[in-house]
């Protein structure tokens, strides 16, 4: 409180300094014992409080002092003997009179009475301002300022309107960091760090503790945290004395906090519910300004995605009439909006299209459905294209619908692209066809001649032939039946290939078609120098269910080229009952010593027409059909084929078959 002393006695002077003196918060800023000097105090001192002595001499002193004191938010506390008429003395509305001589009781009494008013006028001062502050963080709002603008300004105003030393606004990120976006006062240096994690506000970084924050809580301060009594603002070592009590404000939304402002301050007058409530206001209005700023930001980025997005976008009316399009729309259609604003998108039809594919497009998104779909329209130069388009309906907050938004793809290319395929697809298969067909025809064509050839072998080995004549017989008959197993390949494959192919389940003695067939190949192995060894579980005995036929088709295969591809050592013919997962099934191996094969050609060994030397030169005859066919087989039946191989140590194929017929197996009983 700054106090201005107007006394003409000296003896009453002495007395008023220095009880003024000896209390902390006054300070005496002039004296003055007359009129001339109180006025040049006045002109040149900024003051809260006059002690004026109603005895100045000369002129009419208090008509004077009123005069000066008019546009002067200035208390006054008059000094007058009680023999003086104080009436006239009401016209200058004096806080207190003290009658001489001065006693300390008096000036104590003054002096607590001026202390309240002044506070009092701060405080209404203060009230002002904040409502003023609100006012113009309102009207920045609503003029669209940037959003650091508005924290900054918002930070300053309160430091300046409620002397604070510092204060903050920290804004929410989404990866849950805060950042200290404006600060304000003499105690801004004092911030650690303007990045920090959200629990930080509670513990080393800014002044909230976190065993408090939970006892702050249930005590229902507003929705404001207050600092515990033994908080202390620090800088690194540093402890800032003047600093004693903190409030943190969470700036709030329904949904979420987006951030928070911090208040500093030196006394205990922060935590007033005056004051509190002019804070929360302020908050109020950042947070306002805040979810605005947020907001534009939203529909900026929306806004940009929206216009930049290569998919073409189209925004009608609840009738259907344009309201609004993109650049990409503009580019595909070749409108432009100003020509298609406030018309309806049946403007660019093409005619493809029946009522009822239109009919139904609109039930979907009447009712409030998106509705997705391929449609063909026409550009503004005629020609037409092919558009994969979602149109959503948009709705109000009541329901109503307000919108549609059409996002639109330019399939154009696409669709023919996929025509072009599927046409080179339907040739394929055509080709395909006519191969199958060719081969079929051919293959039964060059059967019947064979069948005679073979016929007509066989009579004559069974005449009186020379030993050079029966070779040459003999020759001609195992050529016969090398090309005779060449043709029933080609047959089989050119059945599989046209999907003719099925098995004829029958029941057989699994024991006797074992035997038979070791008996059948057994010489065809010896023959060749080679070892062979049967290995038939005794399990495998008794009657199965399955194509005997088919079965001895691929073991043949199989048998066919270990025989071919081993020169010398022995081949294992291995036949068991397994079972898994409680399922039996029948395990077919055949084990070589041949020449084995690298992993490049095991690759390739199930393709049609694959071998490993295709060359015209090579030393294995065949023509890459056995194993292809073997595995359509057997994955017919309901089972699986494997083969592992080295080169020069040999080979193994294992195959699997259920003990049950395949699903899509014909019965025949």
């Amino acid at each position: 409180m700054r106090a201005l002393l107007v006394v003409t006695d000296q003896d009453n002077l002495d007395r008023l300094s220095l009880y003024l003196r000896t209390t902390s918060g006054v300070e005496i800023v002039g004296i003055a014992r007359d009129i001339k000097e109180f006025i040049d105090l006045l002109v040149k001192k900024e003051i809260d409080s006059l002690y004026l002595d109603m005895e100045l001499q000369n002129l009419d002193s208090i008509h004077v002092v009123k005069t000066l004191l008019n546009d002067r938010d200035v208390e006054v506390v008059l000094v007058t003997s009680p023999s003086v008429d104080a009436c006239q003395a009401y016209e200058i509305a004096p806080l207190d009179i003290i009658l001489k001589p001065i006693t300390e009781k008096a000036v104590r009494r003054s002096l607590y009475r001026l202390t309240e008013r002044i506070q009092e006028k701060r405080r209404l001062r203060q009230a002002e301002d904040g409502e003023r502050l609100l006012s113009d963080i309102s009207f920045q709002v609503l003029d669209w300022q940037p959003l650091d603008r508005i924290l900054h300004f918002a930070c300053d105003k309160m430091v300046q309107i409620f002397d604070l030393p510092l204060a903050w606004v920290a804004l929410r990120k989404h990866d849950g960091t805060v950042t200290i976006e404006a600060s304000a006062g003499i105690l801004s240096n004092y911030i650690k760090s303007p990045f920090f994690q959200r629990e930080e506000i509670y513990h080393q970084a800014q002044p909230i503790q976190a065993d408090y924050v939970e006892e702050v809580t249930k005590r229902h301060l507003e929705g404001i945290f207050i600092t515990d009594p033994y908080f202390q603002l620090r800088k690194e070592k540093e402890v800032c004395n003047s600093v004693s009590f903190c409030l943190v404000v969470p700036l709030k939304t329904k949904q979420s906090v987006l951030g928070y402002l911090a208040l500093y301050a030196g006394t205990y007058e922060l935590l007033k519910a005056r004051q509190i409530a002019a804070f929360k206001r302020c908050a109020e209005q950042v947070c306002i300004a805040l979810a605005g700023a947020i907001r534009r930001q939203e529909v900026h980025l929306l806004t940009t995605a929206v216009e930049s997005s290569a998919n073409a976008i189209v925004i009608t009316d609840p009738t259907a009439k344009v309201i609004w399009c993109n650049e990409a729309f503009e580019k595909l259609s070749g409108y432009e909006l100003d020509e298609i604003k406030g018309i309806k998108p049946s403007f660019w039809k093409s005619g493809f299209h029946s009522s009822s594919f239109y009919e139904n497009m609109w039930s979907t998104i009447l009712k409030g459905k998106v509705w997705k779909g391929e449609t063909v329209n026409k550009r503004k130069g005629g020609d037409f294209y092919t558009e994969e388009m979602t149109i959503t309906p948009v709705k109000d907050e009541q329901g109503n619908l307000v919108n549609y938004i059409a996002m639109k793809e330019d399939i154009t290319l696409r669709k023919e692209v996929e025509m072009t395929l599927l046409k080179a697809k339907e040739e394929a298969e055509q080709a395909e066809r006519v191969k199958s067909e060719f081969l079929s025809v051919i293959s039964h064509e060059l059967r019947t001649p064979m069948s005679g050839i073979l016929g007509m072998n066989e009579l004559l080995l069974d005449t009186d032939l020379d030993q050079e004549q029966r070779i040459l017989a003999s020759a001609v008959e195992e050529s016969a039946q090398d090309l005779l197993k060449i043709i029933d390949a080609l047959l089989t494959f050119s059945s599989i290939q046209a999907g003719r192919k099925s098995l004829n389940y029958t029941f057989f003695d699994m024991k006797a078609f074992l035997n038979e067939f070791i008996e059948r190949i057994n010489y065809s192995i010896l023959s060749k120098g080679l070892t062979f060894q049967a290995n038939i579980e005794p399990s495998v005995e008794g009657t199965w269910c399955g194509d005997p036929l088919r079965l001895r088709q691929i073991l043949d295969n199989i048998i066919d080229n270990a025989i071919k591809f081993t020169e010398k050592g022995e081949i294992l013919f291995k036949v068991s009952l397994q079972k898994e997962s409680n399922e039996p099934f029948l395990q077919f191996e055949v084990i070589d010593s041949g020449i084995g094969m690298p992993r490049d050609v095991q690759k390739k060994l199930f393709i049609p027409f694959t071998q490993k030397d295709s060359s015209l030169g090579r030393r294995y005859g065949g023509i890459g059909l056995g194993l292809t066919i073997s595995k359509y087989l057997i994955e017919l039946m309901g089972g699986t084929i494997a083969v592992t191989s080295a080169e020069k140590k040999g080979t193994v194929v294992s195959f699997t078959l259920p003990s049950e017929p395949a699903s899509n197996a014909d019965w025949i009983e």
